[in-house]
């Protein structure tokens, strides 16, 4: 395994090198040596010019030997001076070149240094703006989240308010149901009783009849009766109107809770379509008594011309004043 080239292999090619005329370099030596790598002989090689100062002053050094002829002493020495010179240069060379190295790497360290204090100042500025960004961006979520909180209590609220609407819905549609029940048991038992006027005007009648055929007295107490049963039919009648008035008002309040509820079910169609058939049914209900009260007046005018037919009818006067009462009613 070979060795590794030592400072004493570079130095003795430098030596020989410079005895042969030619000034010694990396490539010299490695060439001489057959060997080594820039790396090793270059701090070598440095070293060799270092020292090569010292050794020429020092005479022993480079001491011819005895008995050398003076052609021989006088090329030597012509070759140490060539050698002598091309080292001074060489140093001077490279005194040169360092100081050049080294002033253009000061003026590449104050070139860094100034890129270096702009590329701080460009990375505190950056930095400045990434901060405000970061606030802004900050600021903007809690806006955000705030909005979101905002929105969220809207929807809550809506949602209690809808909660509240469907709720009232079907209260009124109970009251409703009650209402319009009421109105139907109302309206039922106003016929009865004008039912029960009917029969009872039949009922006096057929006995005015009966008291007609025993005696003219008998007929006057029973034209009596009559008229106090035709002012009970008028105020049975009239009773009935009074009833029929204040179920067409109930009506009409219902119809007014129908068009309120009916705003309140506006985003509820089909609720709504249930409340205006509630309605229909109310008005078909109240046309009905309406209908049923116009049979009642027509069975009244019925009785009446019953009465002006009759031969021993009150007088004429009397009829009149019935009829008179019967359209007012």
């Amino acid at each position: 395994m070979p060795r590794g080239i030592t400072e004493n292999d570079v130095w003795t090619a430098c030596d020989a090198l410079l005895v042969s005329g030619s000034r010694p370099t990396i490539e010299r030596v490695r060439h001489h040596l057959g060997r080594g790598s820039p790396n090793t002989v270059g701090p070598h090689l440095d070293s060799w010019f270092k020292g090569l100062g010292t050794r020429i002053a020092d005479s022993a050094a480079f001491a011819e030997p005895g008995g050398v002829p003076d052609p021989v002493h006088a090329a030597a020495s012509q070759l140490w001076e060539t050698a002598q010179a091309e080292a001074q240069r060489d140093v001077e060379q490279r005194v040169a070149q360092g100081m050049a190295q080294a002033e253009a790497r000061a003026q590449s360290s104050e070139a860094r240094a100034i890129q270096a204090e702009a590329a701080l100042e460009a990375s505190a500025l950056a930095t400045r703006r990434a901060e405000e960004e970061l606030n802004r961006v900050a600021d903007a979520l809690e806006q955000a989240l705030r909005h979101e909180a905002s929105e969220k209590a809207r929807v809550d609220e809506v949602r209690t308010a809808l909660a509240a609407g469907h709720l009232r819905i079907q209260q009124l549609e109970a009251e409703l149901a009650s209402q319009s029940k009421a109105a139907a048991q109302q309206v039922a038992a106003a016929m009865e009783r004008a039912d029960a006027a009917d029969r009872r005007v039949a009922m006096e009648l057929e006995r005015e009849r009966s008291a007609r055929a025993k005696a003219e007295r008998a007929a006057e107490g029973w034209a009596a009766r009559a008229d106090a049963v035709r002012r009970e039919a008028v105020t049975a009648t009239d009773e009935l109107q009074r009833k029929l008035d204040a179920a067409h008002t109930r009506e009409l309040q219902l119809q007014a809770q129908l068009a309120a509820a009916m705003a309140d079910l506006l985003l509820e169609r089909t609720l709504r379509q249930d409340a205006q058939g509630a309605a229909q049914a109310q008005e078909a209900n109240a046309r009905a008594a309406r209908d049923q009260t116009d049979a009642l007046h027509e069975t009244l005018e019925r009785l009446t011309a019953m009465l002006a037919a009759s031969p021993s009818s009150p007088p004429k006067p009397a009829v009149r004043r019935k009829r008179s009462a019967l359209k007012a009613s």
